[in-house]
């Protein structure tokens, strides 16, 4: 197929990701101006997925994480973060609770573009949503993360028109 999933724009994509953002050999112009020195790799980029409506985030964020092959990472700790919806019980004692869990993936860029970090959570925090958020923002930090992109859905009564992306 020549459309989205398929074979030829797959590879498109993937050579797009490796050749975005590609040191310049000396002497090239520019936008007009003569590059004189080689510039850095660019720091890296993490996108953060949360279920929603459809699981539409956690499926587009799945999709990258399973064809660049990404590698998995730690855990950003669970702390307060998610309430206990259900346990279950065998012959009348409680099973281990499992809380959700958010894992980080990392993408090595095999030249010199940036590098991708994807952050998969199971669950939206049921409390403490803010310093769930801050902790994701400060493990970014730690990894040298230059900007933070977020997948997720959301029902709304208004038209697409008067909503704004920040």
């Amino acid at each position: 197929r020549a459309g989205p999933g398929g074979k030829e724009w797959l590879t498109s994509v993937r050579a797009a990701c490796r050749s975005s953002c590609r040191r310049l050999p000396f002497g090239r112009l520019v936008n007009g101006v003569a590059m004189s020195e080689p510039t850095a790799k660019p720091k890296p980029w993490m996108i953060a997925a949360w279920p929603g409506m459809g699981n539409v985030a956690l499926i587009a964020a799945g999709y990258l994480v399973q064809q660049l092959e990404m590698q998995q990472g730690d855990d950003l700790p669970q702390r307060d973060h998610f309430d206990v919806a259900e346990v279950a019980a065998k012959d009348g004692i409680v099973a281990p609770v499992r809380l959700p869990r958010g894992i980080f993936f990392r993408w090595t860029n095999p030249g010199l573009g940036r590098d991708l970090v994807v952050f998969i959570s199971e669950a939206q925090p049921s409390s403490g949503s803010i310093a769930y958020t801050t902790e994701l923002l400060a493990v970014a930090a730690e990894m040298g993360v230059e900007r933070v992109v977020t997948f997720a859905s959301l029902a709304v009564g208004r038209h697409p028109g008067d909503l704004r992306v920040l």
